[in-house]
């Protein structure tokens, strides 16, 4: 009879703390939601955008403007600018598209995080990573990593699916989905290094009577990856020069990175430090050590559950464990020894294995707790679930905290300033852009919206002579922006402009005369 008392209890506890993550999912959402549509804009996000609306209009990647990321992201980019037109809605939709990303994100992480370890396990691993202040910001920019991170994850729970239901269709869309993420960004590729050691795994040790299946899943696989394959080769055949295209998404883009990497090192742990742009607060706060907590102890639990993955009975249960724990460790040794830059949007890889580790620990810390009381079930029950409910309440509180800091930092002054634009400039009007923040005209010029002489000695290929360029292209206007981008320029370039353009005081917002800098042609 107690027994029986005990595990209804045990139940009635559940089912509360599901139904608390709940609502509180929807309202950290809801922060996500508005955050995602007000805060200000990111200087990549502005290039990216004006990169989208430069392949909607026409011009070609890599070769009418500079472009060094594979071209899936431009896609959705342009689409949506297809239907909004040149409006500062068309921003806006392009970061609720970024918002439907987070959605997704979110919605893959729980089907990860539910077969891995059940419901409430899942939803206390959405309510750590939607709260998780490291790289928050990052998920709501208009930029292509969440997107290639959201395909590779979802190619991992395919390829976990065709091993356990033995489907050809999903061995294709786990190749699908691998490739897609690739063509979005390349660094997803550490995603396939559990896959490609699965699959090793199980070619050496495979039998003669099913050699022909998993040839047949392998090809399956081979078609999914093809699709995205031929639709990348189409479009950089379309570019009107493919050597060019491939070098620079390839080599070139390496070197950048490197060149970049060597005139401002940046330390694998600097985004741990006080920050209030990442933290919503200034100093040694509540937010920034709850993220230390978190990243340390997911960390650590997560490489501790790698080196016992593959020591269960289940050979499925084996290839879950392993598969999911070897990505965080290959995304994290990647931020930390691979990558030359350590950008935040890097963390992007790593954080939502970070935080199902952590939300994994809190639910074997619950239950070690109350082992504590065998005599006492109910006490055993309630601190099992006081230690759910301390986890979940300090998400929350943290989550309101950092929203409300983070709302007042809003994107207005951006939109107003694009208005701006669109009203003082006609409509074709090439500008040569050195931020990309007038998003909607032609690139006056072959480089667009990057500080490029910071890897001038990079630029290891013939790209368009300024002067002749600016000509051919009738360019009548260079935005310098915010800040003195003229001094980030090759030498040679800084100096032709100065030469052959003058201020525009028409051009510039008396209200925010250091944002609105233009300069007109002589």
């Amino acid at each position: 009879m107690g027994f029986m008392k005990e595990a209804k209890n045990a139940r009635i506890a559940y089912f509360l703390l599901i139904f608390l993550c709940l609502p509180t999912i929807l309202i950290l959402i809801f922060f996500r939601y508005k955050l995602t549509l007000t805060r200000y804009f990111d200087a990549d996000e502005f290039a990216h955008l004006h990169w989208g609306y430069s392949f909607l209009t026409g011009e070609k990647p890599y070769t009418d403007f500079f472009y060094i990321f594979p071209p899936y992201f431009l896609l959705p980019v342009a689409f949506i600018m297809s239907i909004f037109g040149r409006t500062v809605k068309a921003v806006i939709a392009v970061r609720f598209f970024i918002f439907l990303v987070q959605m997704a994100t979110y919605a893959i992480l729980f089907l990860w995080a539910r077969k891995l370890r059940g419901l409430l396990t899942a939803l206390l691993t959405l309510v750590i990573f939607i709260y998780l202040p490291l790289p928050s910001d990052k998920l709501l920019e208009i930029r292509p990593d969440l997107l290639a991170a959201l395909l590779s994850i979802t190619g991992l729970y395919l390829f976990v699916l065709a091993n356990e239901k033995k489907k050809a269709v999903y061995y294709f869309l786990t190749g699908f989905f691998f490739t897609a993420s690739l063509a979005v960004v390349p660094k997803t590729v550490f995603f396939l290094v559990p896959v490609a050691l699965i699959l090793i795994h199980q070619f050496l040790t495979l039998k003669k009577p099913k050699s022909a299946i998993f040839i047949k899943h392998m090809l399956f696989m081979g078609a999914g990856m093809g699709i995205n394959l031929a639709v990348v080769g189409v479009l950089l055949f379309l570019s009107g020069n493919i050597t060019l295209s491939v070098y620079l998404i390839s080599k070139l883009a390496s070197d950048v990175t490197r060149t970049l990497a060597l005139r401002f090192y940046m330390r694998p742990d600097i985004f741990f430090y006080p920050n209030d742009i990442f933290y919503g607060m200034p100093g040694l706060n509540r937010i920034l050590l709850s993220n230390l907590f978190v990243y340390v102890l997911g960390t650590v639990w997560g490489i501790k559950n790698f080196i016992s993955s593959l020591s269960y009975d289940e050979a499925d249960k084996n290839i879950r464990e392993f598969v999911f724990s070897l990505s965080l460790f290959v995304n994290l040794y990647a931020f930390v020894k691979i990558f030359p830059l350590k950008h935040l949007q890097y963390l992007i890889p790593v954080s939502p294995f970070v935080a199902f580790y952590f939300a994994d620990l809190v639910r074997v810390f619950a239950e070690k707790a109350g082992r504590f009381f065998p005599q006492m079930p109910n006490l055993k029950i309630g601190v099992r679930t006081a230690i759910y409910l301390l986890v979940i309440g300090c998400s929350f509180y943290l989550s309101k905290l950092m929203y409300q800091s983070k709302s007042q930092w809003t994107n207005q002054p951006a939109l107003k300033k694009i208005e701006g634009f669109l009203s003082g400039i006609p409509e074709n009007e090439p500008v040569f852009d050195l931020t990309g923040e007038t998003v909607f005209y032609p690139n006056g010029y072959y480089f667009c919206c990057l500080p490029y002489g910071q890897y001038e000695q990079s630029l290891n290929f013939n790209f368009p002579e300024i002067e002749s360029e600016l000509i051919r292209r009738g360019t009548k206007y260079v935005h310098i922006g915010i800040t003195d981008r003229l001094e980030v320029l090759p030498i040679l370039h800084t100096r032709k402009i100065q030469e052959k353009f003058t201020s525009d005081p028409a051009m510039v917002d008396p209200k925010l005369p250091a944002l609105n800098i233009m300069v007109r042609l002589n």
